[in-house]
């Protein structure tokens, strides 16, 4: 203590400077190359048929590829579908078009109408999630609801 009454503080233990972490190794991001969707099945489908029951099918539109399912003959509203579309993963392609159609192949005063259709967005998958395994609400051209699809995506790397 000197005369005025004041303490030094006391030292301080010696503390390296911080430093960055040792550099590890981060492996490149993973490129997503293609996408296998499986449609499993549907609920409360929009019934378009005035005889019978509808014959769905699905059209599906990535990056401008385009490719569709059979049609499931008599399947009615709540079909189980178990199709499955491949395609490959065209960059900066985030979003999907998926259509369910109600096949009148042997009508040919209507042709094929549309029951309902959803914009799926796929970007999980670009980020690396493997698979997503979802319930797809479905919209008319009225933008009413028109029935669920039940669908699975896996991504190809």
């Amino acid at each position: 203590m000197n005369a005025g009454g004041y303490l030094p503080p006391p030292p301080q233990p010696y503390r390296p400077p911080a430093s960055p972490p040792p550099l590890m190794y981060q492996p490149p991001p993973l490129e997503l190359r293609g996408i296998v969707l499986e449609i499993i099945e549907a609920r409360n489908l929009k019934d378009v048929e005035f005889f019978g029951d509808i014959d769905p099918y699905t059209k599906v539109d990535f990056g401008g590829k385009k490719l569709k399912t059979r049609a499931h003959k008599d399947a009615g509203c709540n079909p189980r579908l178990g199709d499955t579309l491949e395609f490959t993963a065209p960059a900066g392609v985030n979003d999907m078009l998926l259509e369910v159609w109600d096949s009148n192949k042997y009508n040919f005063f209507t042709g094929d109408k549309l029951i309902g259709r959803a914009r799926i967005d796929i970007s999980d998958l670009r980020r690396g999630q493997e698979f997503l395994d979802r319930w797809i609400p479905l919209t008319d051209d009225s933008n009413l609801a028109a029935g669920e699809i039940h669908i699975k995506f896996i991504g190809r790397y």
